[in-house]
């Protein structure tokens, strides 16, 4: 199996949600839910069988996994922010892309000032890296 990365907040928020549904297998007492618990539960440990995690280096100057990126976008000089993040954790809505992502491949190993166009299936999309520094 081929690893993925994942950062420590990202980990926290999977071993959380695992604690949470194994917790609920006393409760559940109805065959099809136990089932379906049952089977999220093996799906959860099976992605932390496979993860490492993300080490990202703020002194390097370029953007890593685990690392917050305040973008400008060069259309309409609205900004906006991203953490970028394993493909496990990634919730747009909450500001967490995946590296895997058009955005995401974009983005990694660029600095701070340069602009990158992203072709993504919403269209074109130009973006400056304003900044780029540490989550959480």
């Amino acid at each position: 199996m081929e690893e993925t990365l994942i950062t420590p907040a990202g980990l926290s928020r999977l071993i959380d949600r695992l604690e949470q549904l194994t917790a609920r297998r006393a409760e559940v007492t109805d065959h099809d839910d136990e089932a379906l618990l049952e089977w999220r539960i093996a799906e959860l440990e099976s992605r932390l069988d496979i993860v490492r995690l993300a080490e990202p280096d703020p002194d390097n100057g370029v953007v890593d996994v685990g690392e917050l990126v305040r973008l400008r976008d060069l259309d309409s000089a609205a900004w906006v922010e991203y953490e970028v993040v394993g493909p496990l954790e990634a919730d747009p809505v909450a500001g967490r892309i995946s590296l895997a992502s058009p955005l995401g491949r974009a983005l990694l190993g660029r600095r701070k000032g340069e602009a990158v166009e992203v072709e993504a299936p919403g269209g074109r999309f130009r973006f400056r890296i304003l900044r780029i520094g540490l989550a959480g």
